[in-house]
Order: structure tokens, then C-alpha cells, then sequence
């Protein structure tokens, strides 16, 4: 599955960044120790966030797996014309068939959910191979960030999230994803965590009309002997 980060999300970051030097290093969160409950808080606001939400009260965002009540709001997100643009996902997937996937997901899948102020702002998906051979092995999938949140760091804290499950609780060696060629924003934002391109897949996709390529990437995990 294809992940997707908005070029508006990545250009509004770098542009707060140059201006105001944010540090590129996110703050160390608290963890808890079930995947299915994870929360991971992001206890500092981006820049972006404070700069286009001066009226609003800070709030926290907030990283946690997906709830019975995100279901309708997750569908509207994920079937969005903007978001599918950047996935391979359907836009016409009827509700009750994504509440079904996502009530019975398959054994390894977890599917994060990003919220602010209690609202759901984005969600991620995060898949472990259950192969004997490739434990070591995770997966991101859907990367979305809902457009009224784009610029907050949203799209970043999921990808942390992933991360951090990755690596700390999976015990995982090599964590990959898949991103369109033309999403530069997306590839970026996974350049930042230390993903590198493994390999370009010619005419993988068909997106508005015509064939597109996607490239594969990869990051792995960086252990003490």
C-alpha cells in the first residue's frame, strides 16, 4: 500500500523552519507497553503548529491505535479525492466494509491514528510479516494526514510513531514502504528518518488516467553489538 504525506504539509514545515530553526529532533515520549493501546503523546508542538493555530488552544497531538469511534471519520479521511490521489486505495470503499476491516484487522496489522483536539487528524498503517523467516520485517502503509491539519507535524509524528514500534517493541530489523515517484514531500519526510531508495517499480500504479511509478523504500535498524 502506497503511503501519502501532502506536498502542502512539507512545504508549509520547511518554510516555519527556515524562519524560525526548529530543531530537527523531536522530544523522547513515554511509551506504554501494548501495541493495540499504544499512545505516544508529542509533548512540543511543531512551529507550523503554533504559527497557523495562534487563535486555538494548544493542544496535544496524540498518536494512539484506532478506535470504534474513528471508523466514519477515518473512512471520510481515507476516501477523500486528495488523499487517494497519493494512495492506492479506492475513493468509493463503502463504510461498513472498512468498519469491518478495521474491527477484524489481520493478525500483525495495526492501524495508528493521530488526533488533535480530539479530532482525528491523520492515521498510518503498520504491518508485521508473520513468516518465520521474515519476522524481522515490518511495513507502513497509508500515510494520511486530514487537510485542515496539514503543516502541523502530523504526517511526522505517525511516521515516529511507526518507528518506535518498530524498534522498540517489534524488535524489527528492517521496516519498508512504498511512495509514488512524484510525492516529493513524502519521500522527504521518510529521507529524515532514514529511509533510502531501494528501487523504482515502472508503471506500478494506475492513477487519473494514466500508469505510475513508485518507488520502494527502506530503513533499518541501527543496533549495539
Amino acid at each position: 500500500m502506497l503511503s501519502q504525506i501532502s506536498p502542502i504539509e512539507e512545504k508549509v514545515e520547511q518554510k516555519v523552519e527556515q524562519k524560525t530553526q526548529v530543531p530537527t529532533e523531536l522530544p523522547q515520549a513515554p511509551h506504554v507497553t501494548k501495541p493495540a493501546s499504544a499512545l505516544y503523546p508529542l509533548p512540543v508542538r511543531s512551529a507550523a503548529a503554533r504559527i497557523l493555530d495562534r487563535a486555538a488552544n494548544p493542544e496535544l497531538i496524540q498518536i494512539r491505535h484506532v478506535q470504534a469511534g474513528d471508523i466514519d471519520k477515518l473512512h471520510s479521511l481515507l476516501t477523500s479525492p486528495d488523499v487517494v490521489y497519493w494512495t492506492s486505495k479506492m475513493p468509493c470503499v463503502v463504510a461498513e466494509e472498512m468498519r469491518e476491516q478495521l474491527n477484524n484487522p489481520p493478525a500483525g496489522h495495526y492501524t495508528l491514528v493521530a488526533t488533535y483536539n480530539q479530532s482525528v487528524a491523520g492515521s498510518l498503517g503498520f504491518s508485521t510479516c508473520l513468516q518465520s523467516r521474515m519476522r524481522h520485517m515490518g511495513h507502513i502503509s497509508t500515510v494520511a494526514v486530514h487537510p485542515n491539519f496539514r503543516g502541523y507535524g502530523v504526517g511526522t509524528a505517525l511516521v515516529k510513531a511507526a518507528i518506535d514500534l518498530a524498534d522498540q517493541w517489534f524488535n524489527l530489523h528492517r521496516l519498508d514502504l512504498m511512495v509514488y515517484t512524484d510525492n516529493d514531500a513524502a519521500i522527504a519526510l521518510y529521507q529524515k528518518f532514514g529511509f533510502v531508495t531501494e528501487g523504482v517499480l515502472k508503471d506500478y500504479a494506475f492513477r487519473a488516467g494514466a500508469y505510475t511509478d513508485v518507488q520502494v523504500m527502506a530503513r533499518f535498524a541501527k543496533r549495539g553489538i
